[in-house]
């Protein structure tokens, strides 16, 4: 212990010198044996040579980075082109693991909805504004498709996400939030991740292992596009991106220079390897875009007969919904009623309301317009339904049976009374067919009325569904077709009851309530018009006032015994009642014609608005987000028209191909369904100076699709 002491400075600076020899013995070796480490070779190009791993996993980084620098390859020349699919269906061994687990990510992906309005939500947007993607989406997330089916739909959502960003959604239920004063707003709105499945990457969609394929599929795509001699040198690659760059961002080429090299840097490549990368897809391009052009030149001779008669204009029409068309003088006065019940205004002039009272306010002066909702699994089954099961000597046997022939002899003249069963047979073949078949159905309707356990039986057997329930403040209207209000009210207080029931005789019902409680909401005006609501209220508002309308002018309405019914003239006080709104839609004999005319002025101004500022005519379109009844029964439904120069058409070709693009065209339809439209689109015969034509040629990319096949069995030999 003592030698310890005395010498332990000896002894720190050994251990420490021993420590630190040892540190750089090994970490240098180990340096030196990993920098010798040559760059793992994963596969052998069509020519032989060897494909190295950094080559692949910089082709997939550079794949996956901003689409400024790759242009979109992989959704413009695979997914667009349906030639992602056909490596897929080659390598879907090799896919199928990952491709799986994006599904299944994908099939329990929750898109967004608004915390306490279930109308604001991602699925709502994706449904009104690009209904195609929301059957893509319901789609994945119902089916169990085959792998190359699976990548297809994935594909599909893909190129429509790029279209329809995430941002865009966010957009439009913010939007939708502020249109609503009593909608609450969501304070993480801006922090929620509006992508699709929640993927970002093409790794995320598609899976690395395709991202990989791919690659190499490139690499070997630019072997035989040298191969056939087309040459793309760094100088030319590095001038296309400038160039691409410059267009994209409409910046001078210096600018577009420097844009280059940050982007480059950024991406972790480096301006040199981005460059690299691109000359591969250039060569791909090439290669690819020399068949599809080869078959559209031979395709064009013929193609040039049509070109005039196939000239084409993309139209959206905006019009009031159908919901709310009018075809008679008494739809205008239900019109009128239900927009003076629901706005709490009196409306003389041709303007509409586009604010609506709380249900619970309307519901004090128009019960007839409100309504709560109960949700029920509901089944039904008619009394024909089992009539059917009795068999016809089962009827005829009973009829014979001394019981049951004194239940159907009261009610049928024809037969006589008898005491034995002879007597009965002979009485019951007297009859001629037509009093057989009377004396037979009333019979079954008697053993049903005897024997409800076969009804209940029949009904048990039946499945039930969802059904919503509107139950209307006012009892007047059915909750549906054969149970009135006032009887489902009764039922509702009693759930035993709801098992087996029936109020016509005719049809039973089994009921279970799922859900109640709902606030109380307002009918739409072509359910109030369906349900007879708006029938009751307003012959309410007319029969009151006929007594101020005849005393203003007696004589229409006074005969010598006093004065008509109301029957006779209730289109005669709705005229007189609502004489100012007629007098602001014009001048005409027939009364009906008020009613075609009803929304003229509203479309006039909202055309005067857009003729101002054009982005206005988004404040006047219908949105499923919308939550104000009045706002959204009176905002414009669009629809897109297509008109050919060959085709019908119910529009004036004249004028539709005389308009440019971007601009409206003036009201029409004055006298009747009124609407105005906007050139979206001008379709004319491709030329051959246009980009990409042979893209959009499905004869191209069939013979593209040809020569992927033709590689890719090239690349499967080789390998």
């Amino acid at each position: 212990m003592g030698l310890f002491r005395k010498h332990q400075r000896a002894f720190l600076l050994v251990t420490a010198s021993l420590t630190i020899s040892s540190f750089l013995f090994f970490g240098v070796s180990n340096s030196l044996q990993s920098s010798q480490d040559p760059d793992p070779v994963i596969g052998k190009a069509i020519d032989g040579s060897a494909i190295l791993r950094s080559d692949v996993m910089t082709m997939v980084h550079f794949f996956q980075g901003d689409p400024l620098l790759n242009d979109r390859f992989i959704a413009q020349d695979l997914l667009e082109t349906g030639m992602g699919t056909m490596i897929v269906e080659r390598y879907q061994d090799e896919i199928l693991q990952e491709l799986q687990f994006s599904l299944s990510r994908a099939r329990n992906f929750t898109p967004y909805v608004h915390p306490e309005v279930k109308e604001l939500s991602q699925e709502a947007v994706w449904r009104e504004f690009h209904p195609e993607l929301f059957n893509n989406y319901q789609k994945i997330q119902s089916t169990d498709y085959s792998c190359e089916k699976s990548f297809d739909l994935l594909s599909k959502l893909y190129l429509q996400q790029e279209r329809f960003s995430p941002e865009l959604v966010r957009q439009i239920i913010g939007f939708g939030q502020k249109r609503s004063s009593q909608t609450a707003q969501d304070p993480y709105l801006q922090q929620r991740d509006f992508h699709l499945f929640g993927f970002h990457t093409l790794e995320e969609w598609f899976g690395h292992r395709f991202l990989e394929l791919t690659a190499e599929l490139l690499i070997n795509a630019s072997i035989v596009a040298e191969s056939k001699g087309y040459n793309v040198s760094y100088e030319e690659a590095l001038a296309d991106l400038v160039f691409r760059l410059k267009e994209a961002q409409e910046i001078s080429y210096k600018e577009s220079g420097a844009l280059l090299s940050t982007l480059a840097q950024r991406s972790g490549l480096g301006e040199k390897r981005t460059i690299k990368m691109w000359q591969k897809v250039m060569l791909f391009r090439r290669l690819f875009q020399e068949v599809g052009n080869t078959i559209f030149i031979d395709s064009l001779t013929t193609a040039s007969f049509s070109s005039y008669a196939h000239q084409s204009v993309q139209l959206e029409l905006y019009r009031m919904a159908p919901d709310v068309k009018l075809t008679s003088f008494r739809d205008l006065l239900k019109f009128q009623v239900y927009l003076e019940a629901v706005s709490g205004k009196q409306i003389s002039n041709a303007e509409l309301p586009t604010l609506s009272l709380s249900p619970l306010l309307v519901e004090k002066e128009a019960p007839e317009l409100v309504y709560r909702t109960v949700v029920a699994d509901t089944a039904s089954v008619t009394t024909d339904e089992v009539a059917h099961a009795f068999s016809l000597e089962e009827i005829w046997g009973w009829e014979l049976d001394e019981v049951g022939y004194a239940l159907v002899q009261k009610e049928s003249a024809a037969l006589p009374s008898t005491l034995t069963r002879a007597e009965r047979f002979a009485a019951l073949e007297s009859l001629d067919n037509a009093e057989r078949r009377e004396v037979d159905a009333r019979a079954c309707a008697i053993m049903m009325e005897r024997h409800p356990e076969r009804l209940f039986k029949a009904l048990q057997a039946k499945t039930g569904h969802s059904k919503r329930l509107l139950i209307s403040s006012s009892g007047n209207a059915p909750v549906f077709d054969s149970v009135s209000t006032p009887f489902f009210l009764k039922l509702l207080q009693n759930r035993e009851a709801l098992k087996f029931f029936t109020e016509d005789g005719k049809t039973y019902y089994r009921m279970e309530i799922k859900e109640e409680g709902h606030p109380k909401e307002i009918f739409s005006f072509r359910d109030a018009e369906k349900n007879g609501a708006l029938d009751l209220l307003l012959d309410r508002v007319l029969e009151s006032a006929y007594p101020s309308v005849r005393k203003q002018d007696p004589a229409p309405f006074k005969t010598e015994a006093g004065y008509r019914p109301y029957e006779e003239v209730r289109d005669e006080i709705g005229a007189r009642l609502y004489s100012k709104l007629l007098r602001n839609l014009g001048k005409y004999e027939d009364l009906d014609q008020y009613a075609r005319v009803r929304f003229v002025p509203h479309l006039e101004k909202i055309y005067r608005e857009i003729e101002k500022k054009a982005d206005s005519l988004v404040l006047h379109l219908f949105s499923p987000l919308e939550t104000d009844p009045l706002r959204r029964q009176l905002s414009l439904v669009k629809s897109e028209q297509e008109v050919t120069r060959a085709g019908l058409s119910p529009f004036d070709k004249e004028k539709v191909f005389a308009l440019e693009e971007g601009s409206f065209s003036p009201l029409e339809g004055r006298e009747g369904d009124p609407f105005f439209y906007q050139v979206k689109k001008q379709r004319v015969s491709p030329s051959l100076g246009e980009s990409k034509i042979a893209e959009r040629d499905p004869l191209s990319i069939d013979a593209q699709r040809g020569l992927m096949h033709d590689l890719l069995e090239l690349c499967a030999r080789r390998t």
